[in-house]
């Protein structure tokens, strides 16, 4: 008799693409539906035989990124305990284009004329649309927190792994007319608008460690936030700077630059460097000469003083071949000890150091110096003078009298205090204060409480005033409010907080930016 024995093959597990078309919050764990008409199956994957009008359940958990309605995600699809013949999403991930599709469509649109673009430094325009409005009121009116524009740009056609590498920055206010934007290099660029809020948005994002900045906040595949809770609202688009709107190198450029750490952004910091280089030259190499002689001078008496106190390991020859490169600092750089100074039993032994050169010269010189001071003519034992005699008896006796003049009053003071009764004149000073106070306590009163109503008054006004101003300033920048906005210098009106773009304007017709690529 023979047994039929098979073995039950694996279940085939599924896998799917698909739109969240619901997301709810219930306290801190989001969940949401994906709606079983966008699925579409991956390779080896059977087509979806749930029920058709239920959705596949998500739960934020299960994602690598925040749930949104609208967005793609790739998940393995598994049945559902809870709700018979229905599945439920796992190890989700958002796919690429929809990651860049929750950036762009973020609540900020961008505003650029890629028609007209004849210049590396591009004016852009923002406006956002009433959902963010809202959460910016709420920011500025109910939390008091500042909101502003945080942009930054870098090259897709840079480094293909890691676009981000060479990312720049630039906070704007949120009410600004324009920005202007700083190109370093063409090719296809991605600009990303973030409305950010609260502290300091300088120290946030702009600090930087190392040449890079401190904080990442794009990822390095440039399509989504590293983490949605840096912005209100995100925005983004796309730019294509041509080869032809940057300056070609001078002939001189390395010449010049050679100079400076940095590279100039421009033409007319190169300028500004070339005016000091040029001149530069004709002092230059006087200074060298000048600087490389004091340098000797100064190196050869420290390896004379380093050779007298008998120190081994002088690098003097060494700094002769070029005194003005190598700091005089090298030539006491890797001394031994001292040719006078022993040890024995393990004990430094100094008594040779007094037959040093260098101590004998020390001692001539102290010893010379003390005569000259003291107005001696011979070199040798000083004497004393009966004039020094004097000065010091008439310093002494002047000093004792003051002590004994100061000692006396300070003696008749506090005899005199001591037979005063100070607790009965401090009772009836008190009492004095007292009956005073009681009768301008309630004045006192009565004038603080008419004093705080008035100013809950003005408050209050203040803070209606207040936010007018913060609703108008927030309905100007909704895109149905103010329509689109066009980058225009031109129709900016001359105020104070428009004068720099139209410097730059002007500056944009003599300075153009150079390429680092």
């Amino acid at each position: 008799m023979t047994q039929d024995l098979t073995i039950a093959s694996p279940p085939v597990e599924r896998w799917y693409k698909g739109a969240v078309r619901s997301v709810k919050a219930d306290g801190h764990f989001p969940h949401g539906f994906i709606d079983q008409r966008t699925l579409e199956p991956e390779e080896g994957t059977p087509p979806y035989d749930g029920p058709p009008d239920e959705g596949i359940f998500i739960h934020q958990d299960n994602t690598d990124r925040p749930l949104r309605v609208g967005m793609k995600v790739l998940f393995r699809a598994e049945p559902d305990t809870r709700r018979e013949r229905c599945f439920r999403a796992f190890n989700a991930t958002e796919t690429s284009d929809s990651r860049l599709r929750g950036m762009t469509e973020g609540g900020v649109q961008i505003g650029f004329n890629q028609e007209q673009l004849d210049d590396a430094n591009v004016f852009v325009t923002w406006c956002i649309d009433a959902a963010l409005a809202a959460k910016v009121r709420d920011k500025i009116v109910n939390e008091r927190e500042r909101t502003r524009l945080l942009l930054v740009h870098f090259r897709l056609t840079g480094d293909k792994e890691n676009p981000v590498a060479d990312e720049k920055r630039l906070i704007a206010e949120l009410d600004d007319p324009m920005a202007v934007i700083s190109f370093d290099s063409s090719g296809t660029h991605r600009l990303v608008a973030m409305v950010v809020s609260g502290g300091n948005p300088e120290d946030t994002y702009l600090a930087e460690s190392n040449g890079k900045y401190s904080t990442t906040v794009i990822s390095h595949f440039g399509d989504c936030l590293q983490w949605a809770g840096y912005a209100l609202g995100t925005g983004s688009v796309d730019l294509e700077i041509p080869a032809g709107l940057f300056a070609a190198q001078p002939a001189d450029y390395a010449f010049v630059n050679q100079f400076f750490k940095k590279k100039p952004k421009n033409e007319c910091k190169y300028r500004w460097r070339r005016a000091f280089v040029y001149p530069l030259q004709i002092v230059r190499m006087p200074y060298i000469a000048i600087l490389a002689l004091i340098k000797l001078i100064i190196g050869a008496i420290a390896a004379l003083a380093l050779w007298g106190a008998g120190m081994s390991g002088i690098a003097f020859r060494t700094f002769l071949h070029d005194p003005y490169e190598i700091p005089i600092r090298y030539i006491w750089a890797n001394l031994g000890e001292s040719r006078y100074v022993t040890r024995k039993d393990g004990r430094h032994f100094i008594v040779p150091l007094v037959f040093s050169p260098m101590l004998w010269i020390a001692v001539v010189l102290a010893v010379a110096l003390y005569n000259v001071y003291r107005g001696e003519v011979s070199f040798g034992t000083a004497t004393i003078n009966a004039a020094d005699v004097r000065t010091f008896l008439i310093h002494t006796s002047v000093s004792l009298g003051f002590v004994i003049s100061l000692g006396a009053i300070l003696g008749y003071a506090l005899y005199w205090a001591e037979g005063i009764k100070w607790e009965e004149k401090l009772d009836r000073l008190g009492a004095m204060i007292n009956e005073s106070s009681e009768r301008s306590k309630e004045k006192k009163s009565r004038a603080r409480a008419e004093k705080w109503a008035r100013h809950r008054e003005e408050q209050a006004a203040r803070e209606r005033i207040r936010q007018d101003a913060v609703e108008r300033e927030v309905r100007e920048l909704i895109c149905t409010t103010t329509g689109p906005r066009t980058p225009d210098v031109k129709q900016l009106p001359f105020r104070p907080r428009t004068i720099r773009f139209k410097f730059i304007a002007l500056k944009q017709r003599v300075c153009k930016n150079f390429s680092k690529a």
